[in-house]
């Protein structure tokens, strides 16, 4: 049997949405409800490819603790320009970190 490695596709805040973006497809796919797509043309493509190709750093602010102990906050992805790629909205620090370690990215907490 083969061993199989799980692909995470990249994501990207596009329209106040978050998507996946596929290059292989040419295709963006709506997070929050798959059945909403966008086809991309070859300039959307190499936007979308160089856009979350250079994600340097998950940016994380303190907003403070849940009523389970978990420090809390709002989170976003930059890419080298400081481009914002994606809005993770709010999350916690752990989910911050293993973000950032998934991406190979920095994490700046603020």
């Amino acid at each position: 049997m083969q061993n199989a490695t799980l692909v995470t596709l990249p994501t990207v805040t596009y329209e106040d949405k978050n998507w996946c973006f596929d290059a292989r497809l040419r295709q963006i796919r709506n997070i929050e409800n798959p059945h909403e797509y966008r086809d991309l043309d070859s300039f959307e493509v190499v936007y979308f490819n160089e856009l979350v190709q250079g994600i340097v750093r998950i940016v994380w602010k303190d907003e403070g603790i849940d009523s389970e102990g978990r420090l809390f906050g709002p989170a976003y992805s930059e890419n080298a320009a400081g481009v914002m790629v994606r809005n993770y909205g709010w999350i916690t620090l752990k989910k911050a970190v293993e973000v950032a370690e998934a991406l190979g990215a920095d994490l700046e907490t603020v």
